[in-house]
């Protein structure tokens, strides 16, 4: 249900998932709870700037898809 390649959505997952990459290691080693809250907070900001939203709409739909593919309700 993950988008592909060159689409909106999967550009988009692309990007949070190398953003994601860079901040987990910083959220792990990060000092203080305030430097870690600071850290998602900023993580958060920019993963619904880069389209998050799209790719949850997309992941739904394709979802729905295979729910009614199998017969499943």
């Amino acid at each position: 249900i993950n988008p592909t390649g060159n689409s909106d959505e999967g550009i988009a997952a692309n990007n949070i998932a190398q953003y994601w990459g860079k901040t987990l290691p910083k959220l792990l080693m990060s000092k203080s709870d305030g430097d870690f809250d600071k850290l998602w907070s900023d993580f958060l900001n920019k993963r619904n700037s880069f389209g998050y939203d799209k790719i949850i709409k997309y992941q739904v739909e394709q979802l729905e898809k295979n729910k009614k593919k199998l017969g499943v309700n």
